[in-house]
């Protein structure tokens, strides 16, 4: 419980489910926060890939009011 407070304050974001995202070098509190959507309530970072993945044209979309940088981002998740 302490850890995930520590995580919280430190990146600013709510819950576990989004800081797990941005762990994925999605490095954007707003950015995160729109990603969400595409993502179940798993807060395992293999599922969390798997879910951004499965909705990849909508996660571009998305990615594209972003700097290119994000793409790349969401290109080597696939590795």
């Amino acid at each position: 419980m302490l850890k995930l407070l520590q995580r919280q304050l430190k990146y600013g974001l709510p819950t576990n489910k989004l800081i797990c995202i941005y762990e994925l070098g999605f490095c954007d509190r707003c950015l995160v926060q729109e990603l969400e959507q595409f993502v179940d309530e798993e807060i395992d970072i293999d599922l969390i890939k798997f879910d951004l993945l499965k909705s990849k044209d909508s996660v571009l979309e998305v990615l594209s009011k972003y700097p290119s940088y994000f793409e790349t981002v969401f290109e080597r998740l696939s590795y």
